[in-house]
C-alpha cells in the first residue's frame, strides 16, 4: 500500500504548487536565509555557549539537507542557528524548494530519494523512517544540566495529523548517569516526544504555530491559523513555539548528543529543526554582579550555581569577613576587584570576578542669604563636590530643586542622593536681615507759623525707601511743619 500513497501524495504536492500559482502571485521576498553545509564541526560549535565544549562532530544528511540559518522576528522567534532536515535546508537545484521559501510551495521542501531513516527515531515514531539528517558529537558541560533551544516545523501539518505520516526528530543523550539513550526533545513537564501526531492544534496546542491558511482546517479551529493576506514564511505548514531541551548531567564528564529528524511513513512531506546558535549550555558557577557601596556600608558577594560540596578561595583578603565560604561579607575601603575559585565534581574548576566599587561619598556645601524682614526671601545655594552625577535632592520643606529660593528665615535640611544610591543630608539656617532704621533732626516751629522742618536720616536695610508721613507727605525731609506731632513709615526695598 506505499506506493500508492506516496503517489497520491506526491499529485497532491503538485497540485498545491498549481493551485498556489494562481492564488497568490505577491509573493514576500523570504524572511528566512539558509546556506547549506556538510561541517559537522563548524555547525556544532555554532551551538556552543557558556559552560560546554563539543568534539568529534559527525554529520550524516542527504546532500543540503543541513545548515545554517537567519531569520527575521517575524518568521522565527529564534534568529540564527543550525538546520536539520528531512529535505532541503537550501535547494541544489534553485527551484526554491527549500525552508527559506514563502509557504507557497507545493507542500514540500524539495528530496524524494528514499534515502535511509534511522532505527531509533523509529523507535521515537513506531515507523519506518525515511531521509533521517543527524548531527552527534561530544559534549563536555561545566554544571550539573545540559540545555539548548529549538523549533520543530513540518509540512506534514495539518492535513496528515494522526494519518501515518509522524514525522519525527529526537534529541539523544548518553553518558554517566543516563540508562541508554534519553530524548529530551520532549513536550515541557512530560515524556511526550515532539512530533507531528503530539504537537499539533488539537494536542498541546500552546507549543504550536499554524502557519498553513489553506490546510487549517484540518485539526485547527477558526483562528488559530493565518489567513491568506498574513505571511508564511517558512516553508513549513506548522512550527512548534521555542522549546528547550534539558538534561542532568555530571560536572565535567562526557556525554554524547545526536540530534535528529527524518519523515515518518514515506519521503514526501518533509520536516526539519531549528537549533538556536549558542543555546546549547551548562549551568556555570557564576559570582554576584559588580556592586556599589556607599563610604561605611558592606556588600554580600556569592556564588551562584555552586553545586553540592564544591570548596571556594576567595582573593585577595581584603575586606573579606572569609575567604573559604559561598559568600562572604566585603567592606573593602578602595574598589576592588574579588576572584573566587570554585572546585567542585571531584576534578572541575571554575573562577569568576566580581567587582565592588567604593563611592567616595556626597559631599556638598550650602550657601544661604539671609531673608529681608519677614519675607519669604532668603535663599540657599547648594555646590555638591564629591559623589556621582545626576543627583537628586530632597529638602525638609518638600522641594526636590537643588537650590531653595524664596523662603523665610529658619534652618533647612537637604538630603542629597548620587547616581549609585549613596546618600548624606547638609542643614543651613537663613537668617532674617534687619530693616531701615530711621533718625530725625527736628527744627521747631516759631511763633504758631508753620516754618517747622524734620530731616530725617536712614540706615539699614535695602535702598531706595519710601516714605508715609502721618501727615500725607511722601517726601524724606518734610518742610514748613506747624507744631504737632509727626509719625513716618519708612518702607526699604525688600
Amino acid at each position: 500500500m506505499l506506493p500508492e500513497i506516496k503517489s497520491i501524495r506526491t499529485s497532491v504536492a503538485i497540485g498545491f504548487v498549481i493551485l498556489m500559482s494562481l492564488l497568490r502571485i505577491d509573493v514576500s521576498v523570504a524572511q528566512i536565509s539558509a546556506t547549506a553545509s556538510t561541517d559537522a564541526t563548524q555547525m556544532a560549535q555554532a551551538l556552543v555557549g557558556s559552560g560546554v565544549t563539543v568534539t568529534n562532530a559527525t554529520l550524516t544528511c542527504r546532500v543540503n539537507g543541513a545548515g545554517f540559518f537567519t531569520a527575521s522576528p517575524q518568521s522565527l522567534s529564534i534568529a540564527e542557528g543550525v538546520v536539520l532536515t528531512s529535505g532541503y535546508a537550501e535547494d541544489p537545484d534553485g527551484f526554491g524548494l527549500d525552508i527559506s521559501s514563502p509557504n507557497d510551495e507545493g507542500g514540500t521542501t524539495g528530496g524524494f530519494d528514499l534515502l535511509p531513516g534511522d532505527s531509533q527515531l523509529e523507535s521515537l515514531a513506531a515507523d519506518i523512517t525515511y531521509d533521517a539528517c543527524i548531527l552527534e558529537f561530544d559534549v563536555m558541560p561545566q554544571g550539573d544540566t545540559i540545555k539548548f533551544d529549538y523549533i520543530f516545523g513540518s509540512e506534514e501539518y495539518n492535513e496528515y495529523v494522526n494519518a501515518g505520516f509522524n514525522d519525527v526528530f529526537g534529541f539523544f543523550i548518553s553518558g554517566p548517569g543516563i540508562v541508554g539513550q534519553q530524548n529530551i526533545a520532549t513536550v515541557p513537564g512530560t515524556s511526550v516526544p515532539v512530533a507531528i501526531d503530539n504537537v499539533n492544534c488539537g494536542s498541546y496546542s500552546q507549543y504550536y504555530v499554524c502557519n498553513d491558511w489553506i490546510d487549517g482546517a484540518f485539526y485547527c479551529d477558526p483562528g488559530q491559523c493565518p489567513d491568506f493576506s498574513e505571511s508564511w514564511d517558512p516553508e513549513y505548514d506548522g512550527l512548534t513555539t521555542t522549546l528547550t531541551a534539558k538534561a542532568v548531567v555530571q560536572p565535567c564528564q562526557t556525554y554524547h548528543l545526536k540530534l535528529g529528524v527524518s519523515d515518518v511513513g514515506d519521503e514526501v512531506l518533509d520536516s526539519g529543526v531549528f537549533i538556536k546558535e549558542g543555546s546549547l549550555t551548562s549551568a556555570v558557577v557564576q559570582a554576584s554582579p559588580d556592586v556599589n557601596i556607599c563610604p561605611g556600608q558592606s556588600t554580600q558577594l556569592t556564588v551562584n550555581g555552586a553545586l553540592a560540596g564544591a570548596t571556594y578561595q576567595w582573593s585577595p583578603p581584603d575586606g573579606l569577613s572569609c575567604t573559604d565560604c559561598q559568600s562572604p561579607t566585603a567592606n573593602p575601603t578602595t574598589t576592588t576587584t574579588y576572584t573566587v575559585l570554585v572546585t567542585y565534581g571531584g576534578s572541575c574548576t571554575a573562577t569568576d570576578q566580581v567587582v565592588v566599587n567604593t563611592s567616595s561619598g556626597v559631599q556638598a556645601t550650602l550657601t544661604p542669604s539671609a531673608s529681608n524682614c519677614s519675607s519669604a526671601s532668603g535663599s540657599i545655594s547648594v555646590d555638591v563636590s564629591s559623589g556621582t552625577s545626576p543627583y537628586t535632592f530632597s529638602w525638609s520643606n518638600g522641594t526636590n530643586a537643588q537650590n531653595l529660593d524664596n523662603v523665610g528665615a529658619g534652618s533647612y535640611t537637604v538630603s542629597i542622593t548620587d547616581a549609585t544610591g549613596c546618600s548624606a543630608a547638609f542643614s543651613a539656617s537663613v537668617g532674617m536681615q534687619g530693616g531701615p532704621v530711621a533718625t530725625g533732626t527736628i527744627t521747631n516751629s516759631t511763633c504758631n507759623q508753620p516754618n517747622g522742618s524734620i530731616d530725617l536720616s536712614v540706615s539699614e536695610g535695602t535702598s531706595p525707601y519710601t516714605f508715609n508721613w502721618s501727615n500725607g507727605s511722601n517726601v524724606e525731609d518734610p518742610q514748613d511743619l506747624s507744631d504737632n506731632t509727626y509719625i513716618v513709615t519708612v518702607t526699604d526695598a525688600a
